[in-house]
């Protein structure tokens, strides 16, 4: 297992895990959107391969020089329980936290225990839980760097 930064070359295989990724979020017409998110994040997408497969991927994005935020994070079914979200995580906060970010931040469907679980044993803490539009409940924390 590698760590491996977004390239041009690999794009259609970046945007099937983004889009596989929203499609288990709550709207699966979302990941059509993708494109927007490939374009405008592709210098802060990182993600882990496992023989010349991407198996994870994380987007963040820079906020200012105090906070960055985890925009979006996904491990597929077969890879998860093995620390790779750990190591996602604990990448993403390295990287910002070299760029000088103070504060970092993410969003977790509050049905995925899993990540939940994951969030508050790295540091994270609750902020708050909001509830959109289509019934979903979305649980915002935040870490101190």
């Amino acid at each position: 297992m590698r760590i491996v930064r977004y390239t041009e070359a690999r794009r259609q295989e970046w945007f099937d895990i983004l889009k596989e990724a929203d499609s288990s979020f709550y709207n699966p017409e979302r990941a059509e959107q993708e494109t927007w998110t490939i374009d405008s994040l592709k210098n802060d997408l990182i993600g882990y391969d496992h023989e010349d497969m991407l198996i994870a991927v994380a987007a963040r994005n820079k906020y200012s020089s105090l906070g960055s935020q985890i925009y979006k994070s996904y491990v597929r079914p077969p890879y998860r329980r093995k620390g790779i979200g750990t190591m996602l995580t604990a990448l993403c906060e390295s990287d910002m936290r070299g760029e000088g970010a103070r504060w970092i931040w993410t969003q977790v469907d509050a049905s995925n225990f899993a990540n939940l679980k994951l969030k508050l044993r790295m540091g994270y803490h609750v902020v708050k839980v909001e509830r959109i539009d289509c019934g979903h409940q979305w649980v915002q924390l935040c870490k101190e760097l």
